[in-house]
C-alpha cells in the first residue's frame, strides 16, 4: 500500500508545498476539476477527525473555535 497523503495540493509555490485540507471557494477554478462526482468519497467522521485534544465543554463556556 502506497503512502496516503490527505488534501489537495496549493497553486504553484516557491518550497515545500503543504497542500490544502479545506477548500472554501468552491466557485475557484483551481478546485473545480476536483469537485465532480466521480472523485468524491465518504469517509466516515471519526476516521479524518484531527484534534485529538478536543474535549466537550459546558454550554456557554468560553473555548477556542476548533474546525474538524
Amino acid at each position: 500500500m502506497g503512502h496516503a497523503v490527505s488534501g489537495l495540493g496549493s497553486e504553484e509555490t516557491e518550497g515545500r508545498d503543504f497542500g490544502v485540507t479545506i477548500v472554501h471557494n468552491t466557485d475557484s477554478p483551481p478546485w473545480r476539476c476536483w469537485l465532480s462526482p466521480e472523485l468524491r468519497c465518504l469517509v466516515p467522521f471519526m476516521s479524518f477527525s484531527e484534534n485529538e485534544k478536543a474535549r466537550i465543554r459546558p454550554c456557554g463556556s468560553r473555548s477556542p473555535r476548533i474546525d474538524l
